[in-house]
């Protein structure tokens, strides 16, 4: 297994566990964080920034979760949006939660299974960290 394919399949485990619930724990913890002033202003710039862009486009967003930014930009009137996460898990609670209105696939970012240029608009949020970039 190469080491792209070992990191994947760690990240896949992690969220098909319990690591929802430890990222919970620690989200309380340092709360203060996601709310001072210079967070909450990238907030308001990245919603801003989405808002501007989202109305009648191709929208992907990559590692989806659960689905609460999905849940955000439904509001902002996709043409289609696409959620796309790692753990069959988290897209089966993002369907329960969002059903038809959004497409699903259990997808690694390293690998989209899409054409070039389909989307207009892709997001994501916290997922650099677990990406592996190469050197093009």
């Amino acid at each position: 297994m190469s080491q792209l394919q070992d990191r994947i399949a760690r990240e896949r485990q992690s969220y098909e566990g319990d690591i929802r619930d430890q990222s919970r724990r620690l989200h309380r913890r340092f709360m203060h964080v996601f709310y001072c002033p210079n967070s909450l202003f990238g907030e308001r710039q990245r919603e801003k920034f989405i808002g501007q862009r989202a109305k009648g486009a191709q929208v992907l967003e990559v590692g989806c979760g659960a689905a609460s930014t999905l849940e955000t930009l439904l509001e902002r009137g996709p043409k289609r949006l696409v959620g796309i996460d790692l753990s069959r898990k988290e897209i089966e609670r993002a369907r329960t939660r969002l059903g038809s209105r959004v497409h699903f696939a259990v997808m690694d970012a390293h690998r989209l299974c899409f054409p070039d240029a389909s989307f207009d608009l892709v997001v994501g949020r916290s997922i650099l960290h677990h990406l592996v970039c190469r050197p093009i």
